[in-house]
């Protein structure tokens, strides 16, 4: 009976040994930061090409997993490691073209996406005995534009050993050997089957861009007028919004500046002009108004090739609802009129004369001319 509970324990402590040889290959192999007890995560946040990078500051909360805490994994001991983080972008923030996911040396035309990285130290922490404790890291909810696209919350798992000597002997104090971070609540502790590594949460910055036209019409209508206008944009980001003047001519460079959500600014379009305003977060209001003067001002909207307005009159454009798509705001001037009848009868007898006087002229000059 004796030898046989000691062949029992011989193979339970066998396993125990196997578990706890495998943790610092696993730490090793799969770990974020291995050894080092703390794990840097990155933020991304990603965004249309030609938009700018936003000022924006997320948040992030660390809390203990609750679980069974029972070995191999604990819930997350919070004393000694801080619960709250945040990171801020702005126009100096690390950019790279496409997405982050992108692999084998490719890269997603009309994306890019900024990166800002915080640190999470568990060094700190006196961890009581051997094993796994995992913490969850929550994104704090975000307001639209900045939709969260990644997984979240996320879980970091800390691996805890009696590190293993050279010699073979192991460690009389405990060391954190590797730091994890994954998305699966449910991950099974085997070094054999471990979830997908994760580094990072990542955020859509949604924006669309805005077209402003110009075309003049009517028999007494100057292609050549030059009209101003006038667009005031109510924001949820307050940025510098880059304006493509290119195709109007009597603009230099200039920019949308929107401080405390709100931002004005003017340009001059004749027949045939556009502007082009870059990269308008989801969510913003605008008003385009056209000092037509002395024509009649009518308009068309299209947001994403689809007709919104189709026969609007005045001068002014007001969209209430939030940009949604890239949209098209194209104004038409139109002055005309018709002379009136009976100015053409008035005149049409003084303008025959005339006519046979130039062609008796005309004949007279060239019978002296053959002579």
């Amino acid at each position: 009976m004796n030898k046989k509970l000691s062949k029992i324990f011989a193979v339970a402590l066998a396993l125990v040994m196997c578990f706890a040889m495998a943790m610092p290959a696993f730490a090793a192999t799969q770990a974020s930061t291995a050894g080092s007890g703390s794990i840097t995560v990155s933020k991304n946040l990603i965004m249309n090409s030609d938009a700018g990078v936003p000022e924006a500051t997320f948040s992030f909360t660390l809390e203990a997993y609750k679980g069974d805490n029972t070995y191999p994994l604990f819930d997350g001991i919070m004393n000694g490691v801080g619960s709250n983080y945040t990171v801020s972008f702005s126009d100096a923030s690390v950019v790279t073209n496409g997405l982050p996911s992108d692999t084998n040396g490719t890269t997603t035309d009309g994306k890019k996406y900024a990166t800002e990285t915080f640190t999470v130290d568990f060094t700190g922490v006196d961890f009581t005995e051997a094993g796994v404790y995992r913490y969850v890291i929550t994104e704090n909810s975000v307001d639209s534009p900045y939709n969260i696209s990644s997984t979240n919350p996320q879980y970091i798992d800390v691996y805890v050993e009696y590190a293993q000597q050279t010699d073979g002997s192991y460690a009389t104090d405990l060391t954190i050997q590797g730091v994890f971070m994954h998305t699966d609540s449910s991950a099974v502790l085997d070094p054999t089957v471990t979830p997908v590594k994760s580094s990072s949460f990542d955020n859509m910055y949604t924006t669309y861009d805005l077209t402003v036209g110009m075309n003049v019409s009517g028999n007494q209508a100057d292609k050549e007028d030059y009209f101003t206008f006038t667009l005031t944009v109510n924001s949820p980001v307050n940025d510098s919004y880059a304006i493509d003047v290119t195709n109007a001519t009597s603009n230099s460079a200039i920019t949308l500046d929107v401080v405390g959500g709100e931002g004005t600014v003017n340009f001059d379009l004749k027949h045939g002009e556009s502007v082009l305003v870059k990269g308008l977060p989801v969510g913003t209001t605008y008003t385009i108004t056209d000092a037509s003067g002395t024509y009649t001002a009518t308009y068309v909207v299209t947001e994403n090739g689809t007709v919104l307005v189709s026969d609007g009159s005045g001068d002014s454009y007001v969209n209430s609802d939030g940009i949604k798509g890239d949209t098209t705001v194209t104004f038409t001037n139109t002055r005309g009129g018709v002379i009136p009848t009976g100015v053409i009868l008035t005149v049409a007898p003084f303008a025959a004369l005339m006519l046979v006087g130039i062609a008796g002229a005309t004949v007279i000059l060239k019978k002296k001319r053959s002579m």
